[in-house]
């Protein structure tokens, strides 16, 4: 199955790793994970990760990530993630990766290195040289998929190599959707491991804006960080992109999710919905959709101004309906301090 129309797998998972690296090598590298010292922040090394690349390497479509973090021990470990996002590991996917280890070996040659390779889409039995071994007990005791390892060796008259490193498929994943839906109560990351193999799963637009909208209610449901459930909602829409009309059911679907389940209502990744809708409809140069999303919006701001603040007065609709695009977007955010109705439409000019 191709990726879907707008899908940015690459980016989407270089985030994800970014900023949930701890929660994702807890599902993806259970034995890693126990080994490092989360106390102390990883460092991720864009510069020093290109200089290990050479020019016949660059604009592949694959995510690497080099960190440095300190183990339980207190020395210093590095961990290269390699994120292959075509269909399955091609035929010089082994040396690619033996290539960055002996690369990183050389230039720190003290440091405790460590290889992890994460396949999105494929069969795990088409890998080269692959076969299932057990990454830890961790990994059993979690439930999930058992790890596997990949190999590349050369074999000469005198003189032999053989590079092994553990490898991920997340279709090995797919036979634990339940499990993931368990650890999801804890762990973000298992959210988005769902929306991946959703994301590469076949189904219609309509089953897709269904899936993406539970995935999001899940969020909620389990009751997570907001910077984690907007971080997912981001995320949500890298990996399960939608046609015009699901999106806007989507984004409809999103308010019902902000009602019935926050706290403090027009939170940020309601207005964040929203002014996206404004940003497509504004980069497409579809006036329809720049109006509905306008529409949307003041929308949005009257059912959360009359949370607020009760039944809304005349002078406040007449305003909030008179109001452009940057004024909305001004008072959506005020509305979640102001202390009276008159502190989110200060600035406006009075209606004719």
């Amino acid at each position: 199955m191709s990726t879907p129309p707008g899908a940015d797998y690459d980016g989407a998972w270089k985030v994800a790793l970014q900023t949930h690296l701890q929660q994702g090598l807890a599902l993806l590298s259970p034995g890693l994970h126990a080994r490092l010292d989360w106390a102390q922040p990883p460092e991720f090394l864009d510069r020093e990760l290109q200089q290990l690349a050479t020019d016949g390497e660059t604009g592949r479509r694959t995510v690497d990530l080099l960190v440095r973090l300190r183990s339980l021990d207190g020395a210093t470990a590095w961990v290269i993630i390699h994120v292959e996002v075509q269909s399955r590991a091609g035929p010089d996917f082994t040396q690619r990766m033996y290539r960055y280890y002996a690369r990183l070996s050389d230039r720190y040659a003290t440091a405790d290195i460590t290889s992890l390779a994460v396949i999105l889409r494929g069969s795990p039995a088409k890998a080269p040289r692959g076969r299932t071994v057990t990454d830890s007990a961790a990994t059993v005791a979690q439930g999930g998929p058992a790890a596997r390892v990949m190999e590349y060796a050369q074999q000469g008259a005198e003189c032999a190599l053989n590079f092994r490193f553990p490898a991920v498929y997340l279709e090995d994943w797919r036979a634990h959707v339940d499990r993931l839906t368990h650890c999801a109560r804890a762990n973000p990351f298992a959210v988005i491991l769902l929306a991946q193999l959703q994301a590469t799963a076949r189904a219609s637009a309509t089953e897709r804006r269904l899936r993406k909208t539970a995935l999001l209610r899940m969020m909620y449901e389990y009751r997570h960080a907001r910077d984690d459930v907007l971080a997912v909602f981001t995320l949500l829409d890298w990996l399960l992109t939608l046609p015009r009309d699901e999106e806007q059911a989507y984004l409809t679907a999103v308010k019902e999710i902000e009602m019935d389940w926050s706290t403090v209502r027009v939170t940020s990744i309601e207005r964040f919905a929203h002014e996206r809708g404004l940003a497509e409809g504004r980069q497409y140069g579809l006036a329809e959709g720049r109006q509905h999303g306008l529409v949307l919006l003041r929308g949005v701001l009257m059912d959360q101004m009359q949370s607020r603040f009760g039944s809304l007065p005349d002078w406040a609709v007449a305003r909030v309906q008179a109001a452009d695009e940057s004024r909305l977007t001004l008072w959506s955010r005020r509305v979640l301090d102001a202390a009276t109705l008159d502190d989110v439409v200060a600035d406006a000019a009075p209606p004719n």
